[in-house]
């Protein structure tokens, strides 16, 4: 991030998760430290997880965001049948965030 800061350069970053996009705006925030006279913009793509703070960091550190909406949208129903009340268990390795989105509408077993 630092050599595209340095180079003045644009960065394009996919992020799906809010692992992500918590580095990305960690190195954005290094990187605008250390060269804070660079022209580069960023934008983040996909972004469909993020925590508030980062939402937050985004404004402040003038980053761009975009979001894949379809994605939640195709992923929510190839999911739903682990949505039951019976099923929720197996979802226990997703994210509390992602669970929470896929399963607001639980189909009845």
């Amino acid at each position: 991030m630092l050599a595209l800061f340095k180079a003045n350069l644009d960065v394009h970053v996919h992020a799906i998760g809010d692992h992500t996009l918590r580095v990305t705006l960690g190195g954005v925030n290094a990187a605008r430290k250390v060269a804070p006279k660079s022209k580069s913009r960023v934008a983040v793509t996909h972004a469909m997880l993020a925590a508030p703070e980062d939402l937050r960091r985004l404004k402040t550190l003038v980053v761009s965001i975009q979001t894949t909406p379809h994605w939640v949208h195709d992923l929510s129903g190839a999911l739903s049948f682990y949505c039951t009340a019976s099923k929720l268990g197996s979802l226990d390795a997703l994210p509390a965030q992602l669970k929470a989105n896929l399963c607001r509408r639980p189909i009845n077993a």
